[in-house]
């Protein structure tokens, strides 16, 4: 009898830590800049990787954009982190950089105020980045 109820306890204890285990749900993020890309071309790089070459869009996409657009920006997943965003110009040069913070119930972005900057619109599903200078 007291094997079965440490057996039984035991498997409370599993059950228990199996549902606490940290959600790895990939979210997705949209890419593009606001910026004037006439005269020059920004590269995106999230945590050092190159993703590539953020699009210019003549108007603010959101979420229930057409699938056209929204298939036109760089799209990548992530699940809930902390990732550092960087647009370069042709030459490497770092034009706009800001770290995303991402959680269940929560996004925020901060930069050092030198370069540019971002914004960020969406929910859990649909994450849009705008990237500028």
């Amino acid at each position: 009898m007291k094997y079965l109820i440490n057996v039984g306890i035991l498997a409370s204890i599993i059950i228990s830590f199996s549902s606490c285990k940290k959600e790895n749900t990939e979210h997705v993020f949209y890419f593009y800049t606001s910026t004037d890309t006439a005269n020059t071309e920004l590269n995106l790089y999230i945590d050092g990787n190159y993703k590539g070459i953020l699009k210019n869009t003549s108007f603010t996409p959101d979420c229930s954009s057409p699938d056209s657009i929204l298939s036109s920006l760089i799209i990548d997943q992530f699940p809930y982190g902390k990732y550092k965003i960087e647009a370069r110009d042709e030459s490497g040069e770092v034009k706009a950089s800001s770290t995303i913070k991402f959680k269940k119930n929560s996004m925020s972005s901060s930069g050092n105020g030198d370069n540019g900057g971002l914004s960020i619109l969406g929910t859990d599903n649909c994450i849009i980045v705008d990237i500028f200078e």
